[in-house]
């Protein structure tokens, strides 16, 4: 019969490294999906249509999923809106606010974001 050949480990790679190991077992990139992934980092291969170990023959395609990275979160304007206000919302959303200092401004009210 036709030599088949182990698809290897290739969650965590890289596309070329993916598409390099695929090459030297005789076997294919297919289709390359991207989605956003919270915690692998983004070029890399989070899935793939073949299970680690499947015999394949020669030339078969293995679709990938590669990482976007950690999916980006919208950041509001707080411009000229109470500090606490945008500070509670920030902090709501995951972030760590700090003050980075304080002005005095001839448009903003006292105790308003001047500026992001």
């Amino acid at each position: 019969g036709q030599e088949r050949y182990a698809v290897p480990r290739l969650g965590g790679l890289t596309l070329a490294e993916v598409r390099s190991e695929l090459e030297a077992l005789y076997l294919k990139v297919g289709k390359v999906t991207e989605q956003y992934h919270e915690t692998a980092a983004k070029g890399t291969v989070t899935g793939a249509s073949q299970a680690v170990g499947a015999k394949l023959k020669r030339d078969t395609a293995i679709d990938l999923v590669v990482s976007l990275g950690p999916k980006p979160i919208p950041i509001p304007n707080h411009t000229n809106k109470p500090f606490e206000a945008a500070r509670a919302e920030f902090i709501k959303l995951g972030f760590k606010v700090t003050v980075a200092g304080q002005e005095n401004h001839s448009t903003v009210p006292a105790g308003a974001i001047a500026s992001g």
